[in-house]
Parts: C-alpha cells; structure tokens; sequence
C-alpha cells in the first residue's frame, strides 16, 4: 500500500511541475507580445526610399483625370478609362483590356485583326511632358483626320539600381503605317 501511496505521490509531483511548466511557459510567451506590441510600427513610407514614393505619386497622376467626364458612346455613364486607340473617354461597358491594353470594344477587332509593331518606347521623364503632349496630339490628330490608328499606353519599369519606378509610354503602329510614322515621330528621338 505504501508503494501505491508513493507512485501516486510521484505521479501528482510530476503532474505539478508539468502544469508549472505550462504556466511558465504561457508567461513567458506573454511577456514577448507584450515587448513586441511596445515596438514602434514601422509604416509602409518608413521603409521606402523618398524617391520612390514620389515615383509612386507621379504615377498615380500620370494617367488624366477622367472623373466627371462621360462616356463618348453612353453620355449618362461616368467615363472609366481612356481608349489606347482614340484617346476617348468611356464607360465600364465600352472598355476592355487586351494584353494590358485598355481599348474601347468597338476598335477591339481593330486591335486584335491588326499586325501591330512598336514604334518607340519613351521614357516619360526623359522626353518630357512637352514632347509627350505633342505625341498625344499627333496621334489623335492622325486618328480623326487620316483615320490611322496607333496605340498608346503607358508602362511602369522597376530601377532596381536606382530604386526608381520609371513611367513609358509604349508607341504602337500598324506595319503598313510603320515607316510614314517613322518619319512623323521622328522627334520622340532626341
């Protein structure tokens, strides 16, 4: 009887110290969080270089304004984007994205039924806002007037080595259209 009363003395001894443990250790675990949550937090702007935030905000107003316009199909629809091929306002409905391309649906078989070629890709910020204004006249001049379309769209590149988000703007033509184009668009060169 006395080896029972000693294996269960042992056994509650044991089981004791084992629920100390736990105790201890949800204590200790405790204390880390409460360490962890006295951390400052570090922000999102905190750990991105200034100039690369002020990429970010170039970006994020690169693209015109649409709000308030409407949509050149539908004038009582709030216009969403710009097409790639006419430059026009349009709503949700009129607008798709093909390959990265927003386009209006109507000039989609355009798109799509249409061998296109680049023509040049401009670094926004070394051309200019002046020369990517002229650009952006001429092609939508040439759309209205000549009825040649181009696409144009705008491309963010990440400079790993200098820690920059680059804006261009890609300048597509037709192949037939290509060496006419050329010569129009000659001065996105220097």
């Amino acid at each position: 009887m006395e080896n029972i009363l000693i294996a269960l003395v042992s056994i509650l001894s044991l089981l004791i110290l084992g629920l100390f443990t736990i105790i201890a250790i949800f204590v200790y675990k405790y204390i880390k969080l409460k360490e962890k949550s006295t951390e400052p937090v570090v922000s999102f702007q905190d750990k991105v270089s200034p100039e690369v935030l002020e990429a970010l905000n170039v970006a994020k107003t690169a693209r015109p304004n649409i709000i308030g316009e409407f949509c050149i199909d539908h004038p009582d629809l709030y216009a969403k984007g710009t097409c790639a091929i006419s430059n026009e306002a349009y709503c949700e409905l009129c607008l798709t994205k093909e390959e990265e391309i927003k386009v209006a649906r109507k000039f989609l078989d355009l798109l799509l039924d249409t061998e296109w070629e680049e023509l040049y890709m401009v670094n926004n910020t070394v051309i200019g806002a002046d020369k990517l204004n002229e650009l952006f006249k001429l092609k939508k001049q040439m759309w209205h007037d000549d009825q040649i379309p181009m696409v144009a769209h705008k491309q963010f590149k990440l400079n790993v080595e200098d820690d920059k988000i680059e804006t261009y703007t890609l300048l597509k033509s037709r192949v037939v259209d290509k060496d006419q184009l050329l010569e129009k668009f000659k001065f996105l060169k220097n």
